[in-house]
Parts: C-alpha cells; sequence; structure tokens
C-alpha cells in the first residue's frame, strides 16, 4: 500500500501539505457523504490510515526507509516489550506483596467487625528519597554504569566463531551500582529503604468465611517502581458450640431419654440472642431439627447463588441414658416396647455383661461380680413400682458444645 498515492503527495511532502490533503480527502470520502457505500468507506479508512502515518514523524521515516513491513515489525517489537515490562512488574509486585492470616471468631464473622492490624513494611526511605546519599545525589558507578553487573563477551576458542556472554558482578561497586562517599552517605537506611510499623483497618464484613481473601491494595513492601499489596487471609476460631457447613450452622444437644420421647422445650443460644425451641414429639437419635434464617449471614459477594440473606441452624441430637434403672420400670419398658424374640433356636445362651475397657480381664472379672451382687440387693428392695428419675436419668437442659 503506497500511502503517498493514496494521499496524492509527492514523497518528499512537508507535514502542511500533508495535512491540508488529508482534510480534502477526508471530505471527499467521508461515510457521511456516501452512505452505505462500501468501496467509498473502504477508501476513507485508506486515507486515515496514510495520514496516520505520514504525519508522524517517527513512523514515516520508518515507512520510507522499510516500508509497511518495517512499520508492522516495529509495532510488533514494541508489543513484546511492553508485555515483557508487563511481566516483570507484576513478578516485581508479587515479591513485594505481604501475606498475612487473620485470627478470626465466628461471632465476628457473623455480625462483622472493623479492626485495627499491626502490619511491618518496607518504605523508601523519606531522608535520602533511595539514594542512600544524604544529599540525594546518584553517584552512579563508572565501571558498570549503575548496573551493578559487568558483562563480557567471551569467543568460546580461537578456530570457532562462537561467541558467548559472561555476567559478573561488578567488583568496584560490590554490586551496588553505586559508589558513595563516606561522608554523604545516608545515616538513616542502609540500602535506601526503612522498615515500618503501621496501623491497618481492616473491615470484616457480614458472612465472612474461612480463607476468605482481603487485599488492600499498594500497603505491601515498597519498591522503586511499584509496590506490592497486603494479602490479608482470614483464619475462622473453631466455636465452642457451632459447627459451621458454609453458611449453615450446626449445633448438638444432649437430651434424657425423658426428653426423646415425651418432646422437649430448650433455649439455644445464638448471635441474634437466646431461641426457645419447643418440639412436642419424639426425637430419634438420628433427628435433624431444621431452624430456617438462623444460621450466617450470606456474604455480599456470594449472595445472588442464594434465595435468603441467611443460612440454616440445624439441631440435632445425643440421646444420654441412665446408667441403671430399676425392675419395675424395666418390666414397665418392656410391656410397652416388646423385643421380638428370634425366629431361631440358639445353640448357646450368653448372660452380657458391660466391661470397663481401661481395666484388665481379671480386674473385670472382678468388679462385674461385685455389681452384680449390689445390683441384686438394689433390685430386690423395690416392691412397689414408683420410679423417680434420677441426675443421670434427666440431666438439666444445658447446651452443649458438638
Amino acid at each position: 500500500m503506497d500511502y503517498y498515492k493514496i494521499l496524492g503527495v509527492e514523497k518528499g511532502a512537508d507535514i502542511n501539505t500533508i495535512k491540508k490533503t488529508y482534510k480534502k480527502k477526508a471530505m471527499e470520502y467521508h461515510p457521511d457523504r456516501h452512505g452505505n457505500d462500501e468501496e467509498k468507506q473502504e477508501k476513507f479508512r485508506e486515507i486515515v490510515e496514510a495520514y496516520e502515518v505520514l504525519s508522524d514523524e517517527k513512523k514515516r521515516n520508518i515507512y520510507d526507509r522499510y516500508g509497511e513491513e518495517g512499520l508492522r515489525k516495529i509495532q510488533m517489537e514494541k508489543h513484546e516489550t511492553q508485555v515483557v515490562e508487563e511481566l516483570n512488574r507484576k513478578r516485581m509486585k508479587e515479591y513485594l506483596n505481604i501475606k498475612k492470616e487473620i485470627k478470626c471468631s465466628l461471632e465476628d464473622m457473623y455480625n462483622g467487625k472493623t479492626i485495627d492490624l499491626q502490619v511491618e513494611r518496607r518504605i523508601k526511605c523519606g531522608s535520602c528519597d533511595t539514594t542512600c546519599s544524604n544529599s540525594k545525589t546518584n553517584y552512579k558507578c563508572s565501571q558498570c554504569q549503575g548496573s551493578g553487573k559487568i558483562i563480557k563477551i567471551v569467543q568460546h576458542n580461537a578456530m570457532s566463531n562462537l561467541a558467548f556472554q559472561q555476567i559478573s558482578v561488578c567488583d568496584t561497586c560490590s554490586g551496588k551500582g553505586n559508589i558513595i562517599p563516606d561522608y554523604d552517605k545516608c545515616t538513616n537506611c542502609s540500602n535506601g529503604y526503612t522498615q515500618t510499623h503501621e496501623t491497618i483497618k481492616l473491615n470484616i464484613s457480614k458472612g465472612s468465611y474461612n480463607n476468605q481473601l482481603y487485599i488492600i491494595e499498594n500497603k505491601g513492601n515498597e519498591g522503586p517502581d511499584v509496590s506490592g499489596d497486603l494479602y490479608l487471609i482470614l483464619q475462622e476460631i473453631p466455636h465452642s458450640l457451632f459447627r459451621r457447613e458454609h453458611f449453615d450452622l450446626y449445633f448438638k444437644y444432649n437430651i434424657s431419654l425423658t426428653q426423646s420421647l415425651t418432646g422437649l422445650s430448650i433455649i439455644v443460644p445464638h448471635f441474634k440472642g437466646d431461641i426457645l425451641v419447643s418440639y412436642p414429639h419424639v426425637i430419634q437419635p438420628s433427628s435433624l431439627l431444621k431452624l430456617s434464617n438462623y444460621g450466617m449471614p450470606i456474604h455480599s459477594d456470594l449472595s445472588h447463588s442464594h434465595n435468603s440473606p441467611y443460612g440454616d441452624l440445624f439441631i440435632s441430637f445425643n440421646l444420654t441414658l441412665p446408667s441403671s434403672i430399676s425392675t419395675p420400670f424395666k418390666h414397665l419398658l418392656q410391656s410397652e416396647f416388646p423385643s421380638p424374640l428370634p425366629s431361631s433356636s440358639p445353640i448357646s445362651y450368653h448372660l452380657l455383661e458391660t466391661v470397663d475397657s481401661s481395666q484388665s480381664p481379671s480386674q473385670s472379672s472382678q468388679s462385674s461380680q461385685s455389681s452384680q451382687s449390689s445390683q441384686s440387693s438394689q433390685f430386690s428392695q423395690s416392691s412397689n413400682f414408683h420410679y423417680n428419675f434420677s441426675a443421670d436419668d434427666n440431666p438439666n437442659m444445658s447446651c452443649t458444645p458438638q
């Protein structure tokens, strides 16, 4: 594509001639004057492209020397350079990032909270502005020109044209890139940076969750051209009463045999306040009661995938049985809840007994004999049926950790 021919100017035309010709051509082929004429639209695009190159001195020089191919290569190299610079910048930023774990209670995750954090970070020296010089003079090393490295081209051998680069630390400045006189060295730092402790405010939002990441930009360590970010990772502290699964809460409660058979009314502590829970039916050990919207708040980042602003609270039960019961009460239970007899004839009969796993077999045998004699004495004293639940049978209603 000949840009000079498209604009209708000579190769040596000055910038004023190019501008004047472009305006005239642009008016002639402007899409507003030709509607949907694709040929005129294409011509207009060529005119704009030609003007963008010929009106820019650098682009015009490249075009005059290397043509369109030269422009494409320069543009590609420029793009590659920008990509490499951006990658290096990202790597440097990752190196300067600070990561810190924050312990957080379930209650604070439920209600939300603003906390103050003490963060140690590296910042530029305010006295020398990273020059390491009191006068802020840049004493660049003349040997390495401030790079801190010496690059030598070394030939592989005399018979070969192969050569390679040898990179070594500059001996003159010991790799620092500068040589500062003792009288002008910064007394506040040693490398252009100092350590500081800074108070950072963190707003823990309602419904926050374990391993949630908060990023505070530019509050990491500072570098020459970029600053790192501060990464704060929430670590949920296990709660004494509740177990959390996503945005649901699980609470385990010990119940007696009476409560299991007749139902119960209990107080469940909650972050909103105590909750009275009544259930007048038989409770199986595997029962799970659900209280809708008494779980954790749904975090704002995930609210789009939930129909409710809160999760649910689930109550499970652990049946606590008495250590022993009287014979009349045992007969009453057997009459109310008869056990099915085995369908086949047994070949032997065994009376089972409980054994304390912490005792040896001989100790277990002795303790079982004494236990049997004491139980026989107790049962013989109960002539009339009158059963009162003891403290073991009917413990006080209390919330216990899972």
